[in-house]
């Protein structure tokens, strides 16, 4: 009997090693939390949605009439205003089309304004888009 014990431990010690390594747990900061809509400053009707983190860590980006968003690889956070009242925060996102880097967001939140400057990559045009205060910004809906 007791080496029927030891053999019914060894058994149960071993699938319990198994079943832990095959556990996976979802890490809130990789899903998104909440969306900022953003308009093209010059008027145009380019408008984005970038989904963020718990933590305000920029996810993924989606343009008006897309089917589905591309990825944000975050780059580095720079505080544009040290020592003054409040912090200028600028966070810099490489976009991530096809597992390649497609271009790169500079996003800056200043108080209760955000801002973000794209630069395509083929060709470094830039373009530059602000906080649409009138729609569901701050919301757990995506903006479109």
């Amino acid at each position: 009997m007791n080496k029927m014990k030891k053999i019914l431990i060894a058994v149960l010690v071993t699938f319990g090693i198994h079943t832990q390594a095959q556990v996976t747990t979802v890490d809130s900061s990789d899903t998104v939390s909440y969306y900022i809509c953003y308009n093209e400053d010059n008027g145009s009707s380019l408008n984005l949605s970038i989904g963020f983190n718990n933590k305000g860590r920029a996810l993924n980006v989606k343009y008006k009439g897309m089917n589905s968003s591309m990825d944000l690889i975050f780059i580095r956070v720079e505080n544009e205003n040290p020592g003054g009242p409040y912090p200028v925060l600028v966070k810099y996102y490489n976009e991530m089309y096809q597992e390649k880097v497609n271009g790169e967001y500079r996003l800056t939140h200043s108080g209760n304004w955000d801002y973000v400057e794209y630069t395509r990559g083929k060709d470094s045009r830039k373009f530059n888009f602000t906080i649409d205060h009138n729609s569901n910004s701050y919301s757990y809906n995506p903006c479109f």
